[in-house]
């Protein structure tokens, strides 16, 4: 945590994890961490993913953003021009579910468009209180769900779940049958032959230095 706060300033760490259930003892670890860091520079946010969305309901996120809009807006963007800095960052979040994938992604993807309306606003791109227009906001959740499918992959072999509300902005029952197919397939590591567990959990373990090569 202190490389965090020594390179971002201020960190907003944002927990999706279950508050009860299995999934609470990571989220009751990762808080008695943060408690004894106990910086005023560390803000810990707890939002049941799970709880707050059940029954398809992720447009149930703006809970969320609504809750942390005043930090957003205190972390600010950095602002270029050719005179030189006019705005800079001051914090980050740190969002994690268990695996920071799928849920992660989805959370991820409403903080940084509230960012970029922002930023539209401040260019004069967009007026006042209004959101992004809908040809741009294909494109921007298409890039999203690129990028957290290539993520995905790398890590559990299989697309990102939650893939369709990510580039739809609407969940449907399609998209949660491609979620059990590809739950399915990170179970038994279909897609490469191998479990999560398996060669491409090794491989990953290599590149982070945890496991040698020999």
């Amino acid at each position: 945590m202190d490389e965090q706060v020594t390179l971002y300033n201020k960190v907003a760490v944002v927990s999706l994890a279950e508050l009860a259930g299995k999934e609470h003892v990571i989220g009751d670890a990762f808080l008695a961490h943060v408690l004894e860091y106990n910086s005023p520079d560390v803000i810990y946010i707890t939002f049941d993913f799970h709880e707050y969305c059940r029954g398809m309901r992720f447009e149930n996120v703006s809970i969320l953003t609504d809750g942390i809009k005043d930090i957003i807006k205190d972390m600010r963007y950095t602002w270029l021009d050719t005179k030189g800095l006019i705005c800079e960052q001051r914090g980050v979040f740190r969002v994690n579910c268990v695996d920071c994938l799928d849920r992660t992604n989805v959370v991820q993807t409403a903080v940084a468009r509230i960012v970029m309306e922002t930023q539209f606003r401040k260019l004069g791109l967009l007026p006042p209180e209004e959101s992004l227009p809908s040809s741009c906001r294909r494109i921007y959740q298409q890039i999203w769900a690129n990028n957290g499918d290539v993520i995905s992959r790398q890590y559990a072999g299989t697309a990102a779940l939650k893939g369709d509300y990510t580039r739809t902005g609407e969940r449907k029952f399609s998209g949660l049958m491609k979620d059990g197919v590809n739950s399915a397939n990170r179970l038994l590591g279909l897609p490469s032959g191998q479990g999560i567990d398996g060669g491409a959990r090794t491989r990953d373990r290599r590149v982070a230095g945890d496991l040698g090569f020999d």
